[in-house]
């Protein structure tokens, strides 16, 4: 096992490697990423694997010691989203600048799972006595329908009993977010040509009414409310209809998205959506994450902000994450006590000239190294 100095497992040098992979999805690619991270995990002694479920498409499992009695799993996804708008650095070189790594993933996450396994690495090569298994867990697809952690979830032996996902949150201690539902709404027409109208049935004018109707169901959302997450929501994000101009159009396609709060089920917000969008609209789902939150008093809440102060001195705010993420499937679906705390600032993500501060990236390895020891060898209690 190597030192934390080699350069090798500097959170700072994983973090530039992983952007340089180019892991963008759409496509979806992450498989150089991920030998990367395997071959890391494997040479500080961790029992790890690539898990390739499709072509290309892969997460990364590493484990340290009882792999049935896993304490402490830290996790992130490998993928990032495209590359869009004016950036003036190179979204792909790892820039460092003015104490900021630039790239695409900087922030979003590949910062976080370099900080995940540049700490592996430090505990790996420290780690005396111990009594508990820990795992690193690096999936695919996040970007897209999370298809990387559905699989780990529904194949894997591992069943972790605390989790970290380190999305960013300025290393701030997030202890839940809101879920993530969203549909097709489709209406249909009957086409014919535009200088006669009346012979046709304009789906497009059909989804206007439906347009109207959703948009006072959202408005009716703010009577659901969640004291620590806020408000439920909903919002279209896409209209798709026609084909030329002088032809009424036969269908029309929207998609909607529905941010969603703790004990709302999957079949009780289509059934909301289905009365909202009335008859003549045929609701169809397209995905569903469900909402994840825990309480102030739990026990890995305690120990990540006692760790928190001990090293840094300062204490850690406790809030609720603005975006989804996999914590909604471990969370959320598989009920592991799960928070989200990571390097980067949210802001930064999606967006040109994406960056996550190095001191961040550093800390987060340091923190995320203090509750590998500490989950390995006393475990993380009431």
């Amino acid at each position: 096992m190597m030192d934390r100095n080699f350069d090798k497992y500097s959170a700072l040098t994983i973090t530039k490697s992983l952007i340089q992979c180019g892991s963008f999805n759409p496509p979806g690619n992450e498989k150089q990423a991920a030998a990367i991270c395997c071959e890391l995990l494997e040479s500080c002694g961790f029992d790890a694997k690539i898990d390739e479920f499709a072509e290309n498409r892969c997460n990364v499992i590493g484990i340290l010691g009882d792999r049935s009695n896993i304490m402490l799993m830290l996790g992130g996804h490998l993928d990032v989203v495209p590359v869009l708008g004016g950036w003036t650095l190179s979204p792909v070189d790892g820039f460092s600048k003015d104490g900021y790594i630039y790239g695409r993933g900087a922030c979003d996450m590949l910062g976080g799972c370099a900080s995940i396994l540049s700490a592996a690495a430090f505990a790996a090569s420290r780690l005396k006595n111990q009594k508990y298994g820990i795992a690193v867990v690096l999936t695919a697809d996040e970007e897209e329908k999370y298809k990387g952690v559905k699989r780990f979830l529904s194949s894997s032996d591992i069943k972790p009993k605390n989790a970290i996902i380190a999305e960013p949150t300025n290393l701030q201690l997030h202890i839940g977010h809101r879920g993530y539902a969203s549909y097709y709404l489709k209406t249909s027409g009957k086409s014919c040509h535009a200088s006669q109208p009346q012979n046709g049935v304009n789906a497009i004018y059909k989804m206007a009414h439906v347009l109207q109707s959703i948009e006072s169901y959202e408005k009716s959302l703010i009577l659901k409310h969640d004291k620590m997450l806020g408000c439920a929501t909903a919002s279209v994000g896409t209209v798709q209809g026609g084909v030329k101009l002088n032809t009424v159009p036969d269908s029309c396609m929207a998609e909607l998205e529905r941010r969603t709060l703790p004990g709302e089920t999957e079949s009780d917000i289509y059934k909301e959506i289905a009365v909202a969008a009335g008859d003549e609209c045929e609701v169809i789902k397209r995905s569903f994450f469900p909402a994840t939150l825990i309480t102030k008093n739990n026990p890995l809440v305690q120990v990540v902000s006692s760790s928190y102060k001990n090293l840094f001195n300062s204490e850690q705010i406790i809030d609720y994450f603005p975006a989804c993420s996999e914590a909604s499937m471990y969370g959320g679906q598989a009920g592991i006590p799960t928070i989200i705390c990571g390097p980067g600032d949210i802001k930064y993500a999606h967006r040109e000239n994406e960056r996550c501060s190095e001191q961040q990236i550093m800390e987060a390895a340091k923190l995320f190294s203090e509750l590998i020891l500490k989950a390995a060898a006393e475990g993380i209690h009431e």
